[in-house]
């Protein structure tokens, strides 16, 4: 999740507004760019010669300069989805909790680490930090083993 140094409405130029509203494409209730889409899958546009999401900037044309230490939270679940009346101001936690309550997290269903060891209350440590998640303990113990045989003890 993209937790960024916010963007202000007077880091937008004229011309880039115009391009930017020149390239979206209101096909449905979801309002779709026509310019570049990041590996992420969130469409991008060149701001002020840096990379930007192209909902921040739907957020700062509609409502006024985007707050740093946020992300924006999309009500349909789009990320291609650039439409203001679909974005909201969120904390990661808050995020995370709307991801939850609607069922999107992977992860969370996964019955099995990707080495095939069963998550069970045994095999399973529960990370501390921040993100949060869990990892298979048999895996986290052969890595170990593996560093601790090889030399490579940190």
């Amino acid at each position: 999740m993209a937790v960024g140094k916010g963007l202000k409405f007077t880091d937008l130029k004229e011309h880039e507004i115009e391009k930017f509203l020149s390239a979206i494409r209101r096909d449905s209730s979801c309002w779709y760019s026509t310019l570049n889409h990041g590996r992420d899958g969130y469409p991008r546009i060149w701001i002020g010669g840096k990379s930007r999401r192209a909902s921040h900037v739907a957020y700062v044309v509609a409502n006024g300069d985007f707050p740093p230490n946020k992300l924006l939270m999309h009500s349909c679940d789009n990320r291609a989805c650039i439409n203001p009346a679909h974005l909201a101001v969120a904390t990661d936690k808050e995020n995370i909790i709307d991801r939850d309550s609607k069922g999107r997290n992977a992860n969370k269903a996964k019955t099995h680490c990707k080495n095939g060891h069963e998550f069970t209350e045994e095999n399973t440590l529960i990370r501390k930090r921040k993100e949060g998640g869990r990892k298979c303990r048999n895996c986290h113990r052969i890595r170990a083993l593996k560093n601790y045989h090889s030399g490579n003890i940190k």
